[in-house]
């Protein structure tokens, strides 16, 4: 089993969802955010498969979205904090992007617009 995406210590039994990311965490953890699927008890608010699979398969952010992301924010004159605030996230989620390693669709779309960047591309 996988440990937690937040603290990385306990088995991550539990997604959960802050601002629109999906992660898989702990029980202690749980509790920042909204837990979507339990995997002890399989929580009926869970999303279906086939939709989150569908989305992915139509859309895929650029291998590069941290550099991108990065060098137009430092264009526009931003740091790190402001943007976050502008776009109504989490700092700790812009900082994530910005190094590579974590962007889901929504704010990679929303990043996009403010910037007026690519950051997604259709996947036939």
């Amino acid at each position: 089993m996988p440990s937690c995406e937040i603290c990385g210590n306990g088995p991550a039994e539990i997604k959960i969802k802050i601002n629109n990311t999906i992660l898989s965490v702990c029980q202690l953890c749980a509790k920042y955010g909204t837990i979507i699927e339990d995997n002890k008890t399989k929580s009926q608010k869970a999303i279906p498969k086939q939709v989150q699979q569908q989305e992915s398969a139509e859309e895929m952010l650029l291998d590069n979205f941290g550099k991108i992301i990065e060098r137009a924010r430092l264009e526009k004159g931003l740091n790190q904090k402001e943007f976050a605030a502008q776009l109504n996230i989490p700092l700790n989620v812009l900082k994530l992007a910005e190094a590579g390693r974590r962007l889901d669709l929504i704010t990679a779309k929303k990043i996009e617009k403010a910037l007026k960047v690519k950051l997604i591309e259709k996947v036939a």
